[in-house]
């Protein structure tokens, strides 16, 4: 029974390419009818050596860009949204390429399923860089309701370019309040998984491998395979199946 058990959970682990914890373990368990407590799980997974990567600390990276406008906090760390392209969360940050340079990531996620909705990756952090990727973002998921953008008070989202680009598309800004990461809690935790995922142990050589290896995380792992405890530990895929 032991033996079957430990099988079990290392194909767990290895299916969810070794991400997961001893208690995301013991829930997908469960789902197999199999009720073990988490000490047991654990004792588990350390007999087959296997552990979750470690989160390492991210730098704080400022950029230059002139504020034009900021905005009240509509969201007030409300992370629940009632349908698709209700309300989503940005955030931008930067990845180190092999050569000792770096490239910047904006990404764009959906309240309602925890999807990522926008990404992309440039050489520079110019406001021109996050309006196209929301411009993309909103074009291809079909955005029709008013839609809430929710980020930081970074310069490139209180820039002129992308504040003037909402307002004539209709998309209602909402920022987090100075020196409260909490008010962009999603961001920050999508951040530091895929850092600690995928990123920190990567050897990027060049933009465009970094882009190709990062969408296809967000393509065929994050949003179809990842669960996410507010989603009933489900993927975004499989919460947007059950929902549609």
């Amino acid at each position: 029974m032991k033996e079957n058990i430990k099988k079990i959970i290392k194909e767990k682990y290895h299916y969810f390419e070794g991400v997961m914890g001893y208690r995301k373990i013991n829930i997908q368990l469960k789902k197999e009818n199999i009720f073990i407590s988490l000490p047991t799980t654990l004792k588990y997974m350390q007999e087959l050596n296997l552990k979750s990567i470690v989160v390492k600390k991210k730098n704080k990276v400022k950029y230059n860009e002139p504020v034009h406008k900021t905005f009240e906090n509509v969201i007030e760390q409300n992370f629940e949204a009632t349908v698709p392209n209700e309300k989503w969360c940005s955030d931008l940050t930067y990845i180190k390429l092999n050569n000792g340079k770096f490239v910047y990531a904006c990404a764009i996620i959906d309240l309602y399923d925890r999807s990522i909705v926008g990404f992309d990756i440039s050489t520079n952090m110019k406001a021109e860089f996050v309006k196209e990727v929301l411009k993309k973002a909103k074009i291809e998921n079909k955005v029709k309701n008013s839609l809430i953008f929710h980020s930081d008070q970074g310069r490139q989202y209180t820039s002129k370019l992308l504040v003037e680009y909402c307002e004539k598309e209709g998309i209602i800004q909402s920022m987090s309040r100075k020196g409260t990461p909490y008010d962009n809690a999603v961001m920050e935790s999508f951040y530091r998984t895929i850092k600690r995922e995928l990123i920190q142990d990567a050897k990027f050589e060049t933009p465009e491998q970094a882009q190709q290896e990062i969408f296809k995380y967000i393509e065929l792992y994050y949003n179809t395979k990842r669960i996410h405890s507010t989603l009933g530990y489900l993927s975004p895929a499989q919460f947007e199946l059950m929902n549609s």
